[in-house]
């Protein structure tokens, strides 16, 4: 979900070193030769000993350079050099672009190459990586590095893993010895790695999925609205009594994410079955707002929980309607 982009802008600093050159210059650069006004350029095994971990503590930053109606770009500092965007990722999951070399990888423009913390934490461990000083060193490569969590190996290797509401246990499929994995020992694996971009341990739907399809819905919803306002561009409200959604999940919080404003108006809240209270969410402007937290159970027993959310048709006598707005839905193990 990011990996990738392209632009013209990008076409015109497509070569190995940070300069502008025309297109039909890179176009004719033979892979791994350096850029012609940068004979003298060391070759990157010369270089990354000396950039390893030099930029630690500068800062991170982005600017944006130019933009063309939608179309943007921009560069990401980085404690081993600026990374221009839209970015070209190479893709070095185990440490290394098969079949290309870092200087190979460097000439095609690459800013920037993605390593992976399950396949490192496997192999050959982040602590040695650490202790051969950092991914930079141990892959030869001196630019900047984003690692990913794992989070998308919790999807794709179901049959190699348990879940449960703290992380996730890992089978190697090498030896068959168990790796942990939580949020926090994903961020101290890529800390270790030393990586520049760091990713928030997450789970990743699999293919094909229903939107919402942890939520069913019961009675009269409007779905949609696609619109920055919202988490990810979309909601659904009511204002059809007895109108329900319910949400199965396995934690011991969850909130409910949705909106108050002039034109929403009261929801009853079960939690298990069980009548929690109903909850006025008109609020009047200036104070209304989106992405708002309405509800919050926190403290449940670990396992598995249901929340339901009933539009009561009924709203505050200031209100302009009763609508019961749904964004999001967070929970916490």
């Amino acid at each position: 979900m990011w990996r990738r982009g392209a632009s013209s802008a990008w076409a015109s600093r497509c070569c190995g070193c940070l300069e502008a050159v025309a297109p039909a210059r890179h176009l004719r650069q033979k892979p791994g030769a350096h850029c012609n006004h940068r004979k003298d350029a060391p070759a990157i095994s010369q270089i990354v000993e000396t950039q390893s971990r030099a930029g630690e503590g500068a800062p991170f930053a982005f600017r944006l350079i130019a933009t063309d109606g939608a179309a943007r770009c921009g560069e990401i500092a980085t404690a081993h050099g600026p990374v221009a965007t839209p970015a070209f990722m190479a893709v070095g999951t185990q440490a290394t672009v098969k079949g290309l070399s870092p200087d190979a990888v460097r000439a095609t423009g690459a800013d920037i190459v993605l390593a992976n913390t399950y396949h490192l934490m496997l192999r050959p461990g982040a602590e040695r990586i650490a202790e051969l000083g950092g991914l930079h060193r141990f892959m030869n490569w001196p630019r900047a590095i984003l690692t990913d969590s794992g989070g998308f190996q919790v999807m794709s290797l179901k049959d190699l893993r348990k879940l449960d509401p703290d992380g996730v246990t890992f089978r190697s499929p090498f030896d068959g010895s168990e790796h942990r994995l939580t949020p926090e020992r994903s961020i101290e694996i890529q800390h270790l790695l030393d990586a520049n971009i760091t990713m928030s341990f997450d789970e990743c739907t699999s293919w094909p999925v229903e939107e919402d399809a942890a939520i069913v819905y019961s009675g009269a919803w409007t779905h949609g609205n696609l619109n920055r306002t919202w988490s990810e561009g979309t909601v659904s409200t009511s204002n059809t009594a007895g109108s329900r959604a319910t949400f199965t999940f396995t934690g011991t919080s969850v909130t409910w994410i949705g909106c108050r404003k002039l034109t929403t108006g009261i929801a009853r809240v079960y939690v298990d079955g069980t009548f929690v209270r109903e909850i006025d969410t008109y609020e009047p402007p200036p104070i209304e707002g989106y992405q708002t937290p309405v509800f919050k159970a926190s403290g449940l027993a670990p396992g598995t929980h249901t929340l339901t959310i009933e539009a009561t048709g009924r709203s505050n006598p200031s209100a302009q309607s009763s609508y019961v707005v749904i964004d999001a839905i967070d929970v916490r193990p």
